[in-house]
């Protein structure tokens, strides 16, 4: 199987594992599943293509927000930041390295308000 076929084949099965515009777990194992057991020439290749676009795709889907402390945490900004981006998850970890501030991870957006941060942004504009 070539490589353009591989990746059409991976975005067909691809919308196949989402269930609205959201991914659904079972799906996905099944059509892994399915893959993992078929005959097809490529199949690694297939499912490395598949499971990238489903990574890509979980990225989107969850926001991470990292702070000193997970004592931090808001009911009121998850609601804001699940209704801003259409994600499904806010995932809250404690970075030891963040003295203030916090770090917030959507997809491809990031937003890095902590004081190391604002340190190098400082030094690099002089």
């Amino acid at each position: 199987m070539n490589k353009r076929k591989l990746v059409k084949m991976a975005k067909l099965l691809f919308k196949a594992s989402l269930k609205g515009s959201f991914l659904d777990n079972t799906r996905i194992l099944s059509i892994a599943k399915e893959i993992a057991d078929s005959k097809i020439i490529g199949r690694v290749s297939l499912l490395k293509a598949y499971k990238r676009l489903i990574a890509a795709q979980i990225g989107k889907e969850e926001i991470t927000i990292e702070t000193p402390t997970t004592a931090t945490r808001s009911p009121k900004l998850e609601n804001l930041l699940l209704s801003k981006f259409s994600a499904k998850k806010v995932n809250w970890h404690q970075n030891e390295q963040i003295v203030v501030g916090a770090k917030i991870t959507a997809g491809d957006w990031i937003l890095d308000a902590t004081l190391d941060a604002k340190l190098k942004q400082l030094s690099q504009a002089k």
